[in-house]
């Protein structure tokens, strides 16, 4: 439960999880918040305010024991500068992230608790999922805080959308701390690109 940086502090550095995960969140002054992204190892925090400059958007914290790289931001962008090729990657990167944002905004506009938590579901399993021999994808299941700060809902109404999915979804389950989903549904729900 390191903090990298808080919501709205000047950018002095992008953050490479080497080890671990990172966690980044917008808080409300009331106790809820929303988790914008989390970063496994290779994710790197933090990029966004690297390349423009700004403050950074959102307090990144980490939440499992982490070794974490600290890119200072000048020399970032000096690096960056001299490498043309990386930086078509990084516009990529960042189109992605821009994409996942617009995605996350429709979901919590438009589509209730339950059927958030279901897609929330999916991209875990389809980010961090381990595909079995049986056609299922295993990953280690968030707690239901973890769940409801990521679908931007309180933790009991979580807990009753996990029942009434479960009860209605045959291609998911959950064990313990063991969610499995279907691999045919992971693929043939993932999002367009």
């Amino acid at each position: 439960h390191n903090i990298l940086f808080h919501h709205e502090d000047p950018c002095l550095a992008a953050f490479l999880v080497i080890r671990g995960k990172v966690k980044l969140a917008l808080s409300h002054e009331d106790g809820r918040e929303l988790t914008l992204d989390t970063f496994g190892p290779g994710g790197m925090c933090g990029l966004v305010a690297s390349i423009d400059g700004k403050a950074h958007t959102g307090t990144a914290t980490t939440t499992a024991a982490s070794r974490i790289a600290i890119l200072p931001r000048e020399p970032l962008a000096r690096w960056i500068a001299e490498r043309p090729a990386l930086q078509g990657r990084i516009l990529l990167q960042v189109a992605e992230l821009l994409r996942t944002a617009y995605g996350r905004v429709g979901s919590q506009a438009l589509l209730s608790v339950k059927h958030r938590l279901r897609e929330a579901l999916f991209e875990l399993a389809r980010a961090s999922g381990a595909r079995s021999a049986n056609g299922e994808i295993v990953v280690a299941r968030p707690t239901h805080q973890e769940l409801a700060e990521r679908v931007g809902s309180t933790r009991v109404v979580v807990s009753r959308a996990i029942k009434a999915l479960l009860e209605e979804e045959d291609d998911i389950s959950m064990e313990g701390r063991v969610l499995r989903v279907q691999l045919r549904r992971v693929d043939s729900e993932a999002p367009a690109r």
